[in-house]
């Protein structure tokens, strides 16, 4: 089990793949930008047409894998209403969606609600900002998005 996108966030950021110049032309970079708008704005959905597209983080994300965990299992634990004091129900937590040892570091329950943040993101970056046509407009209109959420 993998990571899985959208085929209809791929076909969002096509124009900006397009361009080889710009080192954003691989699915974990559509996928990146969505996780985080996802983990963001702590929504997440299921989306049944996805595609499974790496199992682990690629080299370039890789140095991210723990931050994405880490923001991932604070916001779980969070939705799930679990004091960050109760140390005996983080580590339930932890052990439910955690395996170290997995190439992306979570088990299949985790993987789907990983995913689940991704899916959602999608739909935020499309209802908060146009349709992107170059890295420059899409990395300010992001960077706009993350300060309207108070980051």
């Amino acid at each position: 089990m993998g990571f899985r996108i959208r085929e209809d966030a791929k076909k969002w950021f096509k124009e900006i793949r397009a361009n080889r110049d710009n080192n954003f032309d691989t699915d974990w970079d559509v996928y990146y930008y969505c996780l985080m708008a996802g983990l963001l704005s702590e929504n997440k959905i299921d989306v049944p047409n996805t595609i499974e597209f790496h199992e682990s983080y690629t080299k370039r994300y890789l140095p991210r894998a723990k931050l994405l965990i880490g923001l991932f299992l604070s916001k779980e634990i969070k939705k799930m209403g679990v004091s960050f004091d109760n140390k005996k129900e983080i580590n339930q937590v932890i052990s439910k969606l955690i395996d170290p040892l997995s190439p992306n570091f979570l088990k299949d329950e985790g993987l789907k609600e990983f995913n689940k943040y991704a899916h959602a993101g999608y739909e935020e970056l499309c209802d908060n900002m146009g349709k992107p046509y170059t890295l420059e407009d899409f990395l300010i209109s992001f960077d706009n998005y993350i300060k309207d959420k108070g980051y």
